[in-house]
């Protein structure tokens, strides 16, 4: 989770570092005095304990607050949200398979291995084998429907789907520049256009549905959980 700096941090350290120390010295040199010492000075010393005890409480205190909101509204999120989570893996999952039809990744390997490809068209298998990888860790993760867990797997889920935008954007630069090369005759131009605007737009699909799921887990947190913005994939023209 992304949270801004605490801007009491300055002045709880320095009085931590500062007067607590300089106080302590203050409150030994005086109880050695302490049966002889005036009712002022008993005062002093008591007055100190508490000012103490008050200024090393409340941090603690406001920590306590600060982690029962958080655990509250985890189980919010997490009984809101856990089902989109579930379905936007079970969308991901197919899309990362090189065999499964109508995917960025089966239209990028199908190509690749076309003559005129050959030299300019390459999956990155490494790439997308991480991608499957840690998909199916956030999937088998998902299924325990670990409220604890929730934030961790949201966030986690939104870097994930920007790697894989980023593998599709890769896929794009490579099919755009085979189409720009000139080596393809008519015919295997229009069907390399076809078949990449038709996945192109499934894959833009999911995108935007993770993307509403992710904005409305953040507008519910009041604060970024999750990566809520990607970039759409363009057509080949």
């Amino acid at each position: 989770m992304h949270r801004q700096p605490s801007h009491d941090q300055p002045k709880e350290s320095m009085f931590r570092t500062v007067w607590i120390p300089l106080g302590s010295l203050l409150v030994a040199a005086l109880g050695l005095l302490a049966r002889d010492a005036p009712p002022w000075i008993t005062a002093t010393i008591v007055g100190y304990i508490v000012l103490v005890a008050v200024a090393v409480l409340i941090p603690f205190f406001r920590r306590i607050g600060q982690w029962l909101r958080q655990k509250t509204l985890g189980r919010s999120l997490a009984a809101k949200f856990y089902p989109q989570l579930g379905q936007t893996v079970t969308v991901l999952l197919p899309q990362l398979e090189e065999s499964r039809v109508e995917t960025i990744c089966q239209v990028w390997w199908s190509i690749s291995s076309w003559d005129e490809a050959k030299q300019i068209v390459r999956v990155d298998h490494a790439h997308l084998r991480t991608l499957q990888v840690w998909l199916d860790s956030i999937a088998r993760r998902l299924e325990t429907q670990s409220k604890a867990a929730f934030v961790e797997l949201a966030d986690e889920l939104g870097d994930l789907i920007l790697q894989y935008q980023w593998f599709c954007e890769e896929a794009y630069r490579q099919l755009d520049a085979l189409a720009s090369s000139g080596s393809l005759q008519p015919q295997k131009l229009r069907s390399l256009k076809q078949e990449w605007n038709q996945v192109r737009d499934k894959h833009n699909q999911t995108i935007k549905s993770w993307e509403d799921t992710a904005k409305n887990i953040n507008a519910m947190a009041h604060e970024r959980i999750c990566l809520d913005h990607y970039s759409s994939l363009k057509t080949l023209e």
